[in-house]
């Protein structure tokens, strides 16, 4: 008897069917595979810091001193002194070639105007002494710092600044200033995110251009075209704080230690946030945490243990935990 021959009339479906065997094969023998191709991180123990950085504008009570008459320079007090008022910081010998100002001062007179004190140079108030000077001494003070515009703030700079040291002085030309440091100002323009983050008379801690830690509290807080403006109130005591106008500024609210995870890991199951912890099978569980702090972008969260709302002590993420990125 003749056998009939066979043929495979469907090669490529034939051939997607024993994939298919072998992929379940697969994931049912290696169960650890599927978690392997899932995003995961390892938990570690660390600090959150909640703050915003930016451009700070320096606003105090300040008098500028000017010259009378020209002359030559003997000063007596060096910059960066603080003063008591009736205290004589300088004086002119002589007098002048001219009695026009120097170009490097044309812009700085022009912006102080006629202002200044011209009487002579003995302090009228306490504070600290400086020499130099920017011409908004009188355009931008703490009565008048929340008329001003954002835009208005932008255009403000320590270019502007001018050294006042030298030795002929011309009649007119300013000479030193005094700024009080019993109180002056930070004005700042954050994200409208921020807002939320303060409130008045809350505490601060201040770093200024990389260089100095201070403390500080909230003056005010108010959304403003393009964001928020904040205002600082500090009497701390920063040695650029008389001289310049602006300063690179971090404000810090909160620093809190805990487990630090990324908010797009935290899911909520039953009115409960948690994370998906791996387990030794391989699988993941749902864990209950106790965010201690976020800073909108990342959370510091309990380690091992907290109590709930309700007294219990409910077991949590421990450290170096392997946790999924995206929580379910």
């Amino acid at each position: 008897m003749r056998r009939k021959k066979v043929t495979l009339k469907h090669p490529l479906l034939l051939l997607w069917f024993f994939c298919f065997i072998i992929l379940i094969i697969i994931v049912y023998a290696i169960p650890s595979l599927t978690g392997a191709l899932r995003s995961t991180y390892t938990v570690k123990y660390g600090s959150l810091k909640i703050e915003d950085s930016g451009t700070g504008y320096l606003v105090r009570n300040e008098r500028v001193y000017r010259a009378r008459t020209g002359g030559k320079e003997n000063r007596y007090i060096s910059g960066g002194t603080l003063v008591r008022k009736g205290v004589t910081v300088m004086e002119l010998n002589g007098s002048g070639s001219s009695d026009e100002p120097d170009s490097e001062f044309q812009d700085l007179m022009d912006r102080l105007g006629s202002r200044g004190v011209f009487s002579t140079f003995v302090t009228q108030d306490e504070g600290v002494v400086t020499y130099s000077a920017d011409g908004y001494e009188y355009k931008l003070t703490p009565e008048n710092m929340e008329n001003k515009s954002r835009s208005w703030y932008q255009s403000l700079s320590n270019d502007d600044v001018v050294p006042l040291k030298r030795t002929d002085v011309k009649k007119r030309e300013p000479v030193f200033k005094v700024v009080d440091r019993s109180k002056w100002y930070i004005v700042m323009f954050l994200d409208s995110s921020s807002a939320k983050r303060y409130s008045e008379d809350q505490q601060l801690r201040i770093r200024l251009d990389g260089r100095k830690t201070i403390y500080g509290s909230v003056q005010s807080v108010k959304e403003v075209s393009g964001g928020v403006r904040l205002i600082i109130a500090t009497d701390y005591y920063y040695d650029r704080f008389a001289s310049e106008r602006t300063a690179e500024v971090t404000v810090t609210m909160s620093e809190t230690d805990g487990l630090i995870i990324p908010n797009e890991s935290i899911a909520e199951k039953k009115g409960v946030k948690g994370v998906y912890v791996r387990q030794k099978t391989g699988k993941y569980a749902f864990t209950p945490i106790n965010v201690l702090a976020t800073d909108g972008t990342d959370s510091a969260i309990s380690q091992t243990s907290f109590v709930d709302k309700n007294g219990k002590i409910v077991s949590t993420v421990e450290n170096y935990d392997q946790i999924l990125r995206h929580g379910k």
